[in-house]
Formats: C-alpha cells, structure tokens, sequence
C-alpha cells in the first residue's frame, strides 16, 4: 500500500527478475485518467519517425546482433523531455511529472511518448536496443492501452504485455525492444529515462 495525496493505493506489484519490476495501477486513477484524457486527446501533437535511429550518435545504443532497420519501424512520437531543452508542452509540466513524482521518478533526463498504430503482422526479426549506457539509471515506461502488444526483454525474453497504467522499470541499460499490437487501433505509452 502506497499513501498518495491522503489515499491508500493498492498497487499489484509483480517482480519478473532482480532488475525488472511491473506494477499494476501504478498512478493514483484520478492523475492517470488526466493523462490519459490528455494523451488520447485529438489536441495532443504527435510526429512520424522511425522507433530507433540506427546511424549517427545512437547507433552505439543498438544490439548489432539485431538486424538492419526494417520498414516495420516506424511510429508516431512526441519528445516531451531532454535535459538539454527541458520541458517542451503544458502536459509535461502539469500533469506528467507530478504524476512520475509519485513512483519515485526524480530526476529525469528524457521523457518520451509513443504511439504505435495497429499492424496485421508484428514483426519477427527484432531490434533489440538499450536506452542509454550508464549504470546507474533507470527507464520505465508507462501503458495507456490493454492490447496484444508488448515490451520483450533479450536476455530473458520475458514479454511485459501493454495493460493500462502498467508500469514496468528496469535498468536503462537492459536489451529490451517494443512489439507492436495486432487488436487495438494504436497503443500508446511513455518511456521514462531518469536517474
């Protein structure tokens, strides 16, 4: 139990490894639904890229036993947070890190949204990539969606299935890739980077 904002919170934790932790309605329901209203919102802005950029700096961030970038990559994306531009919209500001706040999420560095649309055939030849290098630090990414879709890890190869305010947290420098989802029209999340 958790006491958040003069409520007791019942949080379903489930420990997949010694670094890899899942919780269940991990933010209080009533800062979660302003999320997600606000991240489902037509309002909120989203941008077409590839999942992972394979050249220049981050190329060092890829598993090289991976394959080669593959036309499956794309999404759609909204950098919310970097250290070096800081917070970029009123969502960041006024409900995203109050809300990170509460499962001990202090001192971001990257903060970053994603959408994948709905695919008839996930892909089967996976690029597996770490989110930084340093020991030390954390990632964990937030779901918005109940779907079919997932975040796989390499070494173990244990699959953390999308599930609304789920939150799975590991060491930033963990293997792990998304997989998208074949049963909902987009799945969304947040991929938090902190220390």
């Amino acid at each position: 139990m958790v006491l958040l904002s003069g409520f007791f919170i019942a949080h379903h934790v489930l420990l997949m490894s010694d670094q890899i932790t899942v919780i269940d309605n991990a933010l209080d329901e009533k800062d979660y639904k302003q999320l997600e209203y606000a991240i489902r919102s037509h309002e909120f802005p989203w941008y077409f890229g590839p999942s992972l950029n394979f050249n220049g700096d981050n190329s060092s961030l890829i598993d090289s036993s991976s394959r080669a970038a593959h036309k499956s990559d794309n999404h759609f994306f909204h950098e919310l947070f970097t250290v070096e531009d800081g917070i970029k919209n009123h969502f960041t500001r006024d409900l995203l890190f109050p809300a990170i706040k509460s499962i001990g999420v202090q001192v971001p560095f990257r903060v970053k949204a994603n959408c994948n649309i709905l695919t008839s055939n996930p892909r089967s030849d996976l690029v597996y990539h770490i989110d930084n290098p340093y020991k030390g630090t954390k990632t964990s990414i937030l779901y918005f969606d109940d779907c079919n879709g997932y975040t796989l890890f390499k070494d173990s190869q244990k699959k953390v299935t999308s599930k609304r305010n789920r939150l799975v947290t590991f060491p930033s420098n963990t293997y792990h890739t998304g997989v998208p989802q074949t049963d909902t029209q987009r799945r969304i999340l947040v991929n938090i980077n902190y220390i």
